[in-house]
């Protein structure tokens, strides 16, 4: 655990000190309520109960034999995993009112460096789902430190030694990737081409609004001069709005970047980049 704040700085979350459940905002639990519904006037329990936070937020319903993983039980699993493995907790929070709880944790063994100002680390995104038919998850995730960009890979496996294993696997592949599109340049007609690849532009528009977004971040780079017109400053641009930009609300934005649409488009921006890159090899 970090006795200061890590440099790693995300877009989302709680900062993780010395207390990863108060830390995170998960000091909360939940509790199971029985359903009943009336017919003819006569009340009946059905089998669904109400799963609801002690602050009287209902979150969903499950089967009343669904077995409940408190958050403090979770926080229990995340601290064996990063002691086993050399991780630091470094954020952590809710998602949908608490429907998902999650830990960013950061390797302490797995990271690599473009230049002195530009690391990329490899992070844990560990979730717990309060929710019938989801399951605790690991993700690979490097993040950018620079500018708090992460790059989110689901990992499917059913041991935490083999998920932590494919994690560094996936890691290894990313910093090949990575350090390969940073010796590549590109141009203002490829950089529109890319961008039409990942983010078309609709109806007669020659190009998309997301797309001209990204163009003024490619103008303006948050991360200054590092990397300038490689096809790693391109791809991070795109991620860059998928993490900061794009949506309503950064927890929307995270959720979705981690998750949902915008990591399967970063997934694909990823793979364009690749291409175009390898095209002037």
């Amino acid at each position: 655990m970090h006795d200061t704040i890590t440099e790693t700085k995300l877009p989302y979350g709680n900062a993780i000190i010395t207390d990863p459940l108060n830390d995170a905002g998960l000091n909360w639990s939940l509790t199971k309520v029985p359903l009943q519904c009336s017919i003819n006037n006569i009340s009946r329990t059905v089998d669904q109960s109400a799963l609801v936070r002690d602050n009287r937020i209902l979150l969903t319903t499950v089967p009343k034999n669904w077995k409940i993983t408190q958050n403090s039980e979770f926080v229990s699993q995340i601290e064996k995993i990063t002691k086993d493995n050399d991780i630091s907790l470094i954020y952590g929070g809710e998602f949908k009112r608490g429907l998902q709880t999650w830990f960013m944790g950061e390797s302490n063994t797995h990271s690599f460096n473009l230049s002195d100002d530009d690391r990329v680390s490899m992070g844990l995104l560990m979730t717990n789902p309060h929710s019938y038919g989801s399951a605790f998850s690991i993700q690979c995730v490097p993040i950018r430190t620079i500018t708090g960009v992460s790059f989110a890979f689901p990992i499917k496996s059913k041991t935490i030694v083999n998920a932590i294993a494919q994690a560094n696997d996936m890691f290894e592949k990313f910093q090949e990737q990575v350090k390969f599109l940073n010796t590549k340049k590109f141009n203002t007609e490829k950089i529109q081409q890319y961008l039409n690849k990942v983010l078309p532009a609709l109806g007669n528009n020659q190009i998309s609004r997301p797309s001209l977004e990204i163009i003024r971040i490619l103008d303006d780079p948050p991360e200054g001069k590092l990397s300038l017109g490689t096809w790693w400053q391109a791809f991070n641009a795109v991620a860059y709005y998928m993490d900061f930009v794009s949506g309503i609300g950064a927890e929307t934005r995270i959720h979705s970047s981690w998750y949902g649409r915008n990591r399967k488009l970063k997934e694909l921006a990823l793979h364009e980049a690749l291409s175009f890159a390898t095209l002037l090899s």
